[in-house]
């Protein structure tokens, strides 16, 4: 179980260094790892492949399934060998965390507009803002069930374009990371964006299970289906987007977390 804190608390964290805030991080009980540096100069990802790295300072530097840690001594020996390295958190089991990653570029704001209409607002809790803009939503993991990670659906809802969840064998960037955004449109200078905790009351909330937690094999959300439907999964829409609603059983539960939690 985690330590509980609140969000004015990790806020602290937003001004510190890499390595302040991962050992913080781990007093908390949340498992640390490092994640690539970037060239503030340049843009440009820390690793080998520098510029021709897709996702510049958001891939972990060691084998974080088995090495994510919240050893005192590990944490500096990995920061006195990178010490600008970002900074990655561990989720589902492993820290007791399940985020969900709302981005707007990516239309989650209006999904999750649609969510609250629908009767689904998630329950308020610590929450970060991305470095584009978007939200992490941390929630406590719910004890004993394992939690998939998903793009683009939660587990009892359906398709859900925008909004993602991180859960085991998922990891999470967190303050007082820093990655680059769009250049700038005039200078074509590289332009960057941090990762932050938003001050607030707020404490770690438990995970909604409509978000995080499959509902139980064949059944289907929403009102009853007019008596001319025979096939629910072709007259059944989702939320959002009007698209047909799978249904999520373990089996595809497990294809989501080999398929989306990959380093």
């Amino acid at each position: 179980m985690p330590v509980p804190v609140t969000g004015e608390q990790l806020a602290v964290l937003n001004g510190q260094g890499p390595l302040d805030a991962a050992l913080a991080y781990a007093a908390l009980g949340w498992p640390v790892f490092p994640v690539a540096p970037v060239d503030l100069a340049t843009g440009h990802c820390g690793c080998k492949k520098s510029a021709a790295c897709e996702e510049p300072g958001k891939h972990p530097l060691v084998h974080w399934t088995e090495r994510a840690t919240t050893d005192a001594r590990q944490l500096r020996d990995w920061w006195h060998w990178q010490p600008h390295a970002n900074v990655g958190i561990a989720t589902g089991q492993a820290s007791g965390l399940v985020v969900v990653d709302i981005d707007p570029h990516h239309e989650g704001d209006l999904t999750r507009e649609a969510l609250e209409a629908a009767g689904h607002a998630f329950p308020p809790t610590l929450t970060a803002r991305t470095r584009s803009g978007g939200w992490h939503l941390f929630y406590l993991a719910p004890e004993g069930r394992r939690v998939a990670n998903t793009t683009g659906s939660l587990a009892g809802v359906g398709s859900t374009p925008g909004i993602d969840v991180r859960g085991d064998r998922g990891y999470i960037i967190v303050a007082p990371s820093v990655r680059p955004t769009s250049p700038d449109p005039a200078t074509g200078a590289p332009r960057f964006g941090r990762y932050e905790w938003v001050a607030s009351d707020d404490a770690l909330a438990g995970a909604p299970g409509w978000a995080v937690v499959g509902r139980p094999r064949h059944q289907v959300l929403g009102p009853p289906l007019p008596s001319h439907c025979h096939d629910p999964q072709v007259s059944r829409t989702t939320l959002v987007g009007h698209r047909p609603l799978r249904r999520i059983d373990e089996e595809s539960a497990e294809k989501h977390q080999r398929r989306y939690s990959r380093p």
